[in-house]
C-alpha cells in the first residue's frame, strides 16, 4: 500500500489547528476589536459644525440684541404735514415734542441694534419716496455745523436745533435734547443718530436749504471726514504716513497714531479692484519681515501678502470703531504667526477695517493682504521687548478646513472592513470547531476499536 502524502495525526485523523493559527485568530480578533471602537469614537457629531465663514472681508460682529423701545410713528404722521412746499416750511405745534421724547428713549446701541444706515443723498431719497412709511426710521448723521440755534418746546424743556451739511454734501436738519460737548459749535464736525420726522425746509443767511429732520437724544463731536463719497481715494500715498518715526525698539513702544491708523484703514477699506497689482506684491515671509524689521521707513505703506500656503490665526476680537475720520463702524485686532517668522517675531499684529467671524479657537489657516502700517514694540511676559510690524488688512479669507464628508467616507470603508474581518474571524472559528469535533470522534472511534480488539483477544 501507498503511503499516503496527506499527513495524520496520531490515529490517522486530521490534527487540530496549531498554536500559531491560533494566535493569528486571537490577533485578527483583537485588530477587529480594536478598528471596531476606533470607528465608534471617531464618529462625526451631527450637531458639531466647523463651517467657517469665508467672506470674512465683509463680514461683522453678530450685533447685541436689544428691546427697541415702542415708538410712535402714526402719532407723528398725524402732526407732520410735509406733502407741499408750504407744509415743509412750517414746524407743526407739539411736533418737536413728541419726535424729541421718542428720540430720548433711544441711545447708541439702540442704534446699532437696528443696523441704523448713514445718512446720504441716496438714503434722503427713498425717505422722500415714502414719507408716511419712513416717520421715525433710525438716521445716523455726520458732518459739520452750518448752523445751530437754541429753542423751547411746548413744555418748556429747551432743545437744540439746526442744519449739517453731511459727508457728501446733503443738507440735514436736526433737533437734539442736549449736547454732549458744550463747545461743540458752528463749523465743529459731529455726528447725530435720531429718527426721521419730516422733510424741511429753511432759510439760512440768505441761502434755502431742504432736507431731512431728524431728531436725535445728543450730538457728539466727530471728525471730518477722510474721503467723501466724491473724493478721489486713490489719490492716498505713502506720504501720508511720512510723520511715523518711532519704528525701532528702543521708541517704538506705544499707542499707534489716530490719524495716520485711519488714514491707512481707509485706504484697507476703499481699496478696489485694480488699485494694487497683488501677484507683483512681495510675500511676507522671514526674509521679507527681517527687512521689514530693520527699515520700517522704507516698508511703510507697502502692499504685502500673508504667505502663500497660510499664517496661522492666533487671535483676533472686532469691536465697534467709535468715532473716527475713516467712517469705519466695526475694526479688528489680532494676532498672526508663521513658522517662517518665528527667528525674528514669534508673532505678528494686524488690524482690519471691518469685523471678523473666524473663530480662532479652531486653529485656523489663513490667507490675507493689506499693507505695513509701522513697526511696534511691545512688552512680552516670557521674552520681554519685542518688535513686530503692525499691518492693516484689506482681506482676511480662511483656507477652507477639508471636507467632512471626506472622513465619514473613510471610516465608513473602516466599518466595512471591520465587518468583513469579523465574518472572515467567525467562519475561521466555526471552521476550527468543525474540525476539532471530526478529530474528537476519530480519536474516540479508535479507542473504541481497540478496546473491541483487546477485548477479543
Amino acid at each position: 500500500m501507498k503511503e499516503s502524502h496527506q499527513k495524520k495525526g496520531a490515529f490517522g485523523a486530521t490534527p487540530a489547528p496549531t498554536g500559531n493559527e491560533k494566535k493569528r485568530l486571537m490577533i485578527m480578533g483583537g485588530a477587529f476589536v480594536v478598528l471596531l471602537a476606533a470607528f465608534v469614537f471617531n464618529l462625526p457629531d451631527a450637531n458639531k459644525s466647523d463651517d467657517l465663514d469665508l467672506d470674512a472681508g465683509a463680514t461683522e460682529q453678530a450685533t447685541p440684541k436689544f428691546k427697541i423701545p415702542e415708538l410712535r410713528p402714526d402719532k407723528i404722521n398725524e402732526l407732520a404735514k410735509d406733502a407741499t412746499e408750504a407744509g415743509r416750511s412750517s414746524l407743526e405745534l407739539g411736533l418737536i415734542d413728541v419726535a424729541l421724547d421718542d428720540a430720548n428713549k433711544l441711545a447708541e446701541p439702540h442704534y446699532n441694534a437696528m443696523n441704523t444706515p448713514a445718512a446720504d443723498y441716496e438714503v434722503i431719497t427713498q425717505l422722500e419716496a415714502d414719507l408716511a412709511g419712513s416717520r421715525l426710521k433710525p438716521l445716523r448723521m455726520r458732518g459739520y455745523v452750518l448752523s445751530m440755534r437754541e429753542r423751547t418746546r411746548t413744555d418748556a424743556k429747551p432743545y437744540t436745533t439746526g442744519l449739517i451739511v453731511l459727508d457728501d454734501g446733503s443738507p440735514a436738519f436736526f433737533a437734539v435734547s442736549r449736547l454732549a460737548d458744550q463747545d461743540l459749535g458752528v463749523g465743529s464736525a459731529v455726528r447725530v443718530d435720531g429718527l426721521f420726522v419730516k422733510m424741511l425746509r429753511d432759510e439760512i443767511d440768505g441761502t434755502w436749504f431742504e432736507g431731512p429732520l431728524v431728531a436725535g437724544r445728543e450730538m457728539i463731536r466727530s471728525f471730518p471726514a477722510l474721503y467723501t463719497e466724491d473724493g478721489d481715494h486713490g489719490a492716498f500715498t505713502e506720504a501720508e504716513l511720512a510723520n511715523i518715526h518711532n519704528d525701532d525698539i528702543e521708541s517704538g513702544i506705544g499707542t499707534l497714531p489716530f490719524e495716520e491708523k485711519w488714514k491707512l484703514m481707509a485706504r484697507a477699506a476703499l481699496l478696489e479692484a485694480g488699485d494694487v497689482n497683488w501677484d507683483e506684491v512681495p510675500i511676507l515671509d522671514g526674509g521679507t519681515l527681517a527687512d521689514i524689521l530693520r527699515n520700517g521707513d522704507k516698508w511703510r505703506g507697502q502692499p504685502i501678502r500673508l504667505p502663500e500656503d497660510g499664517a496661522a490665526l492666533m487671535t483676533s476680537a472686532s469691536s465697534p470703531s467709535g468715532e473716527n475720520p475713516a467712517r469705519i463702524e466695526t475694526e479688528t485686532e489680532g494676532w498672526l504667526a508663521d513658522n517662517s517668522w518665528m527667528n525674528h517675531a514669534p508673532a505678528i499684529e494686524f488690524l482690519a477695517p471691518f469685523g471678523v467671524t473666524i473663530p480662532d479657537d479652531k486653529d485656523p489657516t489663513v490667507l490675507g493682504r493689506g499693507f505695513i502700517f509701522k513697526n511696534l514694540a511691545y512688552r512680552s511676559s516670557g521674552t520681554g521687548v519685542r518688535l513686530t510690524p503692525v499691518l492693516v488688512l484689506s482681506e482676511l479669507t480662511p483656507l477652507p478646513r477639508p471636507d467632512e464628508r471626506i472622513f465619514s467616507y473613510m471610516m465608513a470603508g473602516v466599518a466595512g472592513i471591520s465587518i468583513l474581518l469579523g465574518c472572515s474571524i467567525f467562519l475561521l472559528l466555526r471552521r476550527d470547531n468543525a474540525r476539532s469535533r471530526e478529530f474528537q470522534r476519530a480519536r474516540l472511534d479508535r479507542a473504541k476499536k481497540r478496546r473491541s480488539s483487546a477485548s477479543a483477544s
